[in-house]
């Protein structure tokens, strides 16, 4: 028992000894725009309608870790969104269309973990595997009166990420969303709307969802 103790202190000192603490943040961005495609049928007898929007979507990532050696690290990242949604829906013979908009404000936290697949000079390729769960609520004035919608989500994601060393401290990185691939399941619920369905799915992903395609960010090791 007492080898073993030995062994395991040896152990975890030698870790702390090669392990480096780093600190960082990325910042990510997308711009999505839609129109859906006329129907001449439904338009000859009035029920035809044309519908087109544009989402604006910004997240900003914190994140703390350490590196356990060359290869692998580990860490923890706070995730902070921001989206917003302006619809337009016509519908045929109609005086005037219907506007609307939604607008999210969520937060996530999704430990990691790290590792680099090659390191050629200053660039880098790294493989990161995230999971955790985020909590969004969304404002909507599709209706009426307007609805707020509390959306959990939860999954898991493997991306690329290609890195940068300015210095031996400094490094620059950007993460692959649209080459991640990964599973997604949410549960939304209502809180002003009696007559709102609530619904849970569950989602294989790729790129995100066209969500956050590309991020840049920085890291700063000890």
């Amino acid at each position: 028992m007492k080898k073993l103790l030995v062994i395991l202190t040896t152990a975890t000192i030698a870790v702390s000894v090669n392990a480096q603490v780093f600190l960082g943040g990325s910042l990510g961005f997308n711009y999505q725009t839609s129109n859906s495609v006329k129907n001449p049928a439904a338009e000859a007898v009035g029920s035809g309608f044309t519908t087109k929007s544009n989402t604006t979507r910004l997240t900003f990532t914190p994140t703390i870790g350490y590196d356990i050696n060359d290869k692998w690290s580990v860490g923890l990242d706070l995730n902070l969104i921001w989206n917003k949604n302006i619809g337009e829906t016509a519908q045929s013979g109609a005086l005037e269309s219907i506007k609307n908009t939604a607008e999210t404000f969520g937060w996530g936290i999704r430990p990691f973990v790290r590792y680099t697949i090659f390191k050629i000079k200053k660039f880098g390729l790294d493989a990161k595997l995230d999971g955790g769960f985020s909590n969004n609520r969304e404002i909507s004035n599709a209706r009426k009166d307007s609805v707020t919608i509390n959306y959990l989500k939860y999954g898991v994601l493997l991306s690329p990420i290609l890195t940068f060393d300015i210095n031996e401290h400094f490094s620059l990185e950007s993460a692959l969303g649209i080459a991640g691939i990964g599973w997604e399941g949410y549960k939304n619920t209502a809180e002003n709307y009696s007559d709102y369905d609530s619904m849970t799915e569950n989602d294989f992903i790729f790129g995100l969802n066209n969500q956050t395609v590309i991020s840049f960010g920085c890291i700063y090791k000890f």
